[in-house]
């Protein structure tokens, strides 16, 4: 059994499946108020937002499904996780600015923070062989089964290029969040004593 394994994600995962709902609830599905669905016209918080936002009641309980099931199989601490989805914010923001697309929704890039962290992982525990079959799924997924285009002309859901930001984002927090541990352990482990021998 592994260390993450250790901590219970679902209080968690029912917390962002609520925060997710509510969002849809209260705002709609879509809103302008929580959507970056008018490019340059759209609130600079909803860059944020947006990650919240989905395009359907189909749309979001497929990511909230998605998610139970990577956490499942992914088990990843949460400090991790949240890192990730900070560091997704800003670089989706990022592309979604310099490359001028208009609209943007969905929690998918999030999700595949969840495996990026648990790939350094394994990596960790040099179990090679697991990686790369995980990665080989990944990549299959991201090229033939991740859609390519929106499926509807007012929107662009995160894909392609978003999933691959969740992914990469998730790399990068557990491999900081791994060196910040080290680091603190170093400085915390007590120091030789060196007595004069007489």
């Amino acid at each position: 059994m592994s260390a993450t394994r250790e901590y219970s994600h679902w209080p968690w995962f029912g917390l962002v499946a609520a925060t997710l709902t509510l969002v849809a609830v209260r705002f709609g599905l879509p809103s302008p108020d929580t959507a970056y669905l008018n490019g340059n016209e759209s609130p600079i918080h909803t860059l944020l937002t947006t990650h919240l936002s989905h395009h359907s009641w189909q749309h979001l309980s497929s990511n909230v499904v998605a998610m139970g099931l990577l956490l499942y199989l992914f088990p990843v601490r949460i400090s991790h996780w949240l890192l990730g989805f900070w560091l997704t914010v800003v670089a989706t923001a990022a592309v979604v600015k310099w490359h001028g697309i208009e609209a943007y929704l969905g929690f998918s890039a999030m999700l595949y923070v969840i495996p990026g962290c648990y790939v350094l992982n394994l990596m960790l525990r040099q179990q090679w062989w697991v990686c790369g079959v995980m990665l080989l799924i990944l990549l299959t997924h991201l090229q033939v089964s991740s859609p390519l285009r929106a499926t509807a002309p007012e929107v662009w859901m995160p894909m392609g290029i978003a999933h691959w930001i969740g992914f990469m984002a998730g790399l990068m927090s557990s491999l900081i969040c791994v060196q910040i541990k080290t680091m603190r352990n170093q400085k915390q482990s007590p120091k030789p004593c060196h007595e004069n021998s007489s």
